[in-house]
């Protein structure tokens, strides 16, 4: 370092010469040596560099570097020793920070700006350059400000993840509005609990409520069809709670889950003694328990053909006969039946029984498959989303284009299959991890073209290049140790290589 009495001495110095040896400044001696004290005196930095906190980096028009100071060293990750008095070319290949900046500035001789990376420090700088003058404008040098924008950077991601999701809620507001709008129009006032899945609904699905609302309102026995996952307990509970027997039991049976052997007794019930193995005090069966109140058949279509005629007994007389009994047991209830078969189709190859069928479709309603109602999907990822998030104490996002690439999946387990997808995404990713659709995109067959291209999607050709560009540029600094060796590998030039990584802000960083 040049200390400034050092400096002193060599200006009073030159000064005595020149009084003893007039002729000596038209010397090309002495004429590179006042060009040389000029730039001493130019760059005497030492009394004010250190007090701020702003990197400085200081080179001659010949690239060698004169000045650094303590903020550039804690930033950069380089000691003044190791630095000053070499050119910048001629430093370590691992932190080229700043080399494009002084090319450029020494060539056309105006300001330039980068963004540039630390890989000994882990920063991100914004580096500035601007070339020096002497007083008769001859360029003299270039100096280089460092400023730590890591916190700005991120501050700035976390600002567009924000702004996503500002105009995702937004756009969920609007769809909101205009679904409420609907109901108003069909004069229905949704009540609270209005769907267990969520509480709007697009304008299939509202109307498939609507005729449920009407259906709860009498004891009319109602079918409800639909594809498996669509939601058809969820309009059996709906009717229940918007009927006049919703403060009396509700009796849920699945069909499909009883064995053949086992039905009549499931619902029926039978008498002590009726047959080997039973209870003896016997047991009463699913219509009586639901005397006064809703029974909800699920699966019906699953039911065996010699079967079917008894609940139709059942459901004609409103009375039913024990096992093992002689008299009949009257009853006073509500039907509710379901299936994701189709019962017609049914009738007419022999597997239903054409009567019962009849009977149960006095007042059907039709749930639509998901892929029929795609403006509900936004709405039903953020409700599981918000439910899972909770009960798993996560914080997991879905970006919009994730949401998009949902809303265009066929869903052929319908609402259960989304509602079971996401659950698995929370459980399985991190806290705070924003899900995107190129991470998920494999969970699709029907999407496999694009698991290899679905990022080509919002970005052009230069993006694209220079995304691939980076990417070998890392993997080969990681395979190759030094930027000189992957130029080799490449079969380019070292300048070219460090001009791409600083251009592409490449972390050339070795794995530990």
């Amino acid at each position: 370092m040049i200390k400034g009495t050092n400096l002193e001495h060599i200006l009073k110095t030159f000064q005595t010469l020149i009084k003893t040896y007039p002729d000596l400044l038209s010397s090309p001696v002495g004429s590179q040596m006042q060009t040389q004290i000029e730039q001493l005196n130019f760059f005497h930095l030492e009394n004010i560099g250190n007090q701020i906190n702003i990197g400085l980096f200081i080179c001659d028009t010949e690239g060698t570097v004169l000045y650094i100071n303590q903020e550039n060293e804690k930033l950069v990750g380089l000691k003044y020793e190791s630095v000053v008095g070499k050119n910048y070319k001629e430093l370590s290949t691992d932190n080229q920070i700043g080399n494009v900046i002084i090319e450029y500035v020494l060539k056309h001789q105006i300001p330039y700006s980068s963004i540039a990376y630390s890989s000994l420090t882990g920063t991100q700088l914004l580096e500035t350059g601007s070339p020096l003058f002497n007083q008769a404008h001859e360029l003299v040098g270039v100096i280089v400000l460092d400023q730590d924008i890591s916190e700005t950077m991120a501050l700035a991601e976390n600002l567009r993840d924000s702004e996503s999701q500002i105009a995702h809620y937004q756009k969920m507001v609007n769809q909101n509005s205009l679904i409420i709008e609907q109901l108003n129009q069909q004069n229905i006032i949704p009540q609270k609990n209005f769907s267990d899945w969520a509480e709007v609904h697009s304008p299939a699905v509202t109307k498939a409520y609507a005729m449920a609302f009407q259906a709860a309102q009498t004891d009319v026995t109602t079918l409800l069809t639909g594809e498996t996952g669509t939601g058809k307990e969820v309009f059996a509970n709906y009717i229940f709670e918007h009927s006049p027997r919703n403060k009396k039991p509700f009796i849920k049976v699945n069909c499909a889950a009883i064995p053949e052997h086992l039905l009549e007794s499931e619902l029926f019930g039978y008498v002590k003694g009726a047959f080997t193995g039973a209870n003896a005090n016997g047991k009463v069966g699913m219509f009586e328990l639901a005397n006064n109140g809703t029974l909800f058949l699920d699966e019906i279509g699953e039911l065996p053909l010699d079967f079917q005629a008894k609940l139709l007994r059942a459901l004609q007389q409103k009375e039913i006969t024990r096992i093992g009994d002689t008299k009949s047991i009257k009853l006073d209830i509500r039907i509710i039946a379901a299936t994701n078969r189709n019962l017609n189709e049914m009738v007419q190859n022999g597997t239903f029984r054409g009567d019962l069928f009849y009977r149960l479709y006095i007042f059907p309603i039709s749930i639509p498959a998901l892929r029929e109602r795609t403006e509900d999907i936004p709405v039903l990822i953020q409700h599981f989303l918000s439910i899972f998030n909770r009960k798993y104490s996560k914080n997991i996002i879905f970006s919009q284009d994730t949401i998009d690439g949902l809303c265009r999946y066929q869903w052929p387990g319908n609402i259960r299959e989304l509602e079971n997808l996401i659950e698995r995404w929370v459980v399985i990713y991190e806290p705070y991890t924003t899900i995107r659709w190129d991470m998920v995109v494999g969970y699709f067959s029907e999407f496999a073209d694009e698991t290899q291209h679905s990022h080509f999607e919002g970005h052009t050709l230069k993006e694209l290049v220079s995304e691939y560009e980076k990417e070998i540029l890392e993997w080969g600094y990681q395979k190759y140790g030094s930027t000189r060796a992957l130029a080799k590998a490449l079969g380019v030039d070292h300048s070219t290589i460090v001009r791409k990584a600083q251009s592409l802000n490449c972390k050339l960083q070795k794995n530990v």
